[in-house]
């Protein structure tokens, strides 16, 4: 039996407004799911950095999502046929986590006149918590040392910082043709909002089932959500869209990747000093949030009870995929370690074919698998990759030289897909860009027409681009990633611009071997 609800409202016609953005300062209760009477929509207020140069938040999923203009008289008024036209689950979910959290919002003390039928609703109140304000902790100011301090002048000018650039005017102006077209760029679409929160509910219920202490942990993934987002906006902040564009709030960086807390706090950070917002640092990749594994230590893995046999065996045979061709042994626990170790669990969303964090993650790494995706085993290593530390591939500085990005086909809400990593948080070693990659996109990616690509490749277009996405098996250059990143212990690079350098060939020069063999033996391998 579907559920009901039943709330007094006037009779006029009604329709919601976006919430507005949340300012870190702001001590009132926020704007109200449900109000008498409810304002015509508008068009959402163009995005300005609160006081502090704080990343405005995500407007709410569902207010400003697909139900943001559905008619609540529909849900709502008590004389309605009901089954005309059923709310869905997930937005009845969110509805009554929203109250359980905000007991105090002037929507949700109205509470006691709600009538739910049939059955319960779809989230049980959680006793234990009491939150009444929204507002949001502040970013927290992260220092960070620059490793270009004390590098020799020569080296120095080879670095551009190519992450989270700017668009030329025709880049902004082919991809924002789509905000007039079949791209509503102020709104989010169901898919996003169903996307947020079928990982809110799956890394919740993780979350709770691995630690003994479960008061905030629905604030704190619903924390790391709004960071990713406020990322997503900063980046579009970055690239002059910011105005014209809100990023798809999926919970979600670059589609299959989740950030931690601190990684979006660090990320937030590096955009504020871009926009010269704070002095420019750059990242040291050893104190940055994206860390490897332990060189020569097997790495623990488990699997949740959601993956039947089959699914186990897809994950050990992408397991033994890389301990073949690779140093990297990987370790089956039945029992939950005290070390940090990877968990994969099974996603039911078939839309979803894996999610994972990027480097190693305390004290558990979930990866999350469909298994319903064609190359399951591919999609299980490419996931394994990126919990190991590797990045997608099209995000690499030089990314450029190798692929074309089709701005005219792009979504502007997934300007993230195709944003070049950050330089100094990401090395490539000094290993080459590669089409063949398991880690690269397929060219048809974050595209409005998805029969058009959004990536072409610069060289032999007509037989790269049936081979950019593959998920076969590891290239020959993801191997050699691999092994210079665990296979030779105590090879160290001490500046993580050294793959640069290494790709410019700076490694034989002679006014700079002496400086490259003391600071970059791993990338340019001379250990």
């Amino acid at each position: 039996m579907l559920v009901q609800l039943l709330f007094v409202l006037s009779s006029k016609p009604i329709t919601c407004q976006p919430l507005a953005p949340i300012q870190p300062s702001r001590t009132s209760p926020p704007f109200p799911l449900f109000q008498q009477p409810f304002p015509s929509l508008q068009p959402p207020p163009q995005f300005q950095p609160p006081p502090q140069f704080q990343p405005p938040p995500p407007f709410d999923p569902i207010v400003n999502g697909p139900w943001g203009a559905f008619d609540v008289r529909i849900l709502l008024d008590p004389n309605f046929n009901y089954d005309f036209t059923p709310l869905p689950d997930y937005v009845l979910e969110h509805m009554a986590r929203f109250c359980d959290h905000f007991p105090m919002h002037p929507g949700c003390r109205l509470a006691q006149r709600w009538q739910w039928k049939g059955r319960v609703p779809p989230v049980k109140p959680e006793s234990t918590i009491t939150t009444t304000t929204t507002t949001l902790p502040p970013i927290p100011t992260i220092t960070i040392p620059d490793p270009l301090q004390g590098v020799p002048s020569g080296l120095r000018g080879a670095i551009t910082h190519f992450a989270f650039t700017k668009l030329n005017d025709n880049e902004k102006h082919d991809i924002l043709m789509a905000c007039a077209g079949k791209v509503k760029c102020f709104e989010q679409s169901e898919n996003s909002t169903r996307k947020r929160m079928a990982i809110a509910r799956q890394e919740i219920a993780l979350k709770k089932m691995l630690q003994a202490e479960t008061l905030n942990a629905e604030q704190a993934i619903e924390l790391r959500h709004v960071r990713t987002q406020q990322v997503k906006q900063a980046i579009l902040r970055r690239a002059g869209l910011a105005d014209q564009v809100v990023a798809a709030d999926d919970g979600t960086f670059q589609n299959d990747i989740l950030l931690t807390e601190h990684q979006s706090n660090w990320l937030l950070n590096e955009i504020n000093a871009l926009d010269g917002r704070r002095k420019r640092d750059s990242v040291f990749l050893e104190n940055a949030p994206l860390q490897r594994w332990q060189s020569g230590t097997p790495i623990k893995y488990s699997f949740h009870s959601s993956l039947n046999a089959d699914d186990e065996e897809v994950v050990r045979k992408a397991l033994r995929a890389i301990e073949k061709s690779t140093c990297i042994r990987f370790e089956y626990v039945a029992e939950r370690p005290k070390s940090t170790y990877i968990y994969y669990v099974k996603n039911p969303d078939p839309t979803i074919c894996g999610l994972s964090f990027i480097g190693r993650v305390d004290p558990v790494n979930p990866i999350y698998l469909s298994f319903m995706c064609a190359d399951s085993i591919g999609v299980a290593v490419h996931e394994t990759m990126h919990a190991l530390g590797v990045n997608h591939q099209q995000l690499r500085a030089d990314r450029d030289e190798y692929v074309s990005v089709q701005w005219t086909n792009i979504n502007p809400q997934q300007y993230d897909y195709f944003a070049i990593a950050d330089t100094s948080q990401f090395t490539s070693y000094g290993v080459g860009y590669d089409y063949y990659s398991i880690m690269h996109y397929s060219p048809f990616v974050g595209g409005i027409d998805p029969n058009k690509p959004t990536l072409v490749p610069k060289l032999q277009p007509e037989r790269f681009i049936k081979i950019i996405g593959q998920r076969k098996g590891l290239s020959d250059r993801d191997v050699e990633l691999l092994r210079v990143m665990y296979c030779n212990p105590g090879c160290e690079d001490k500046n993580v611009y050294c793959g640069l350098w290494a790709l410019k060939r700076f490694c034989g020069m002679m006014n700079h071997e002496r400086w490259m063999k003391e600071n970059c033996r791993r990338s340019c391998g001379f250990c």
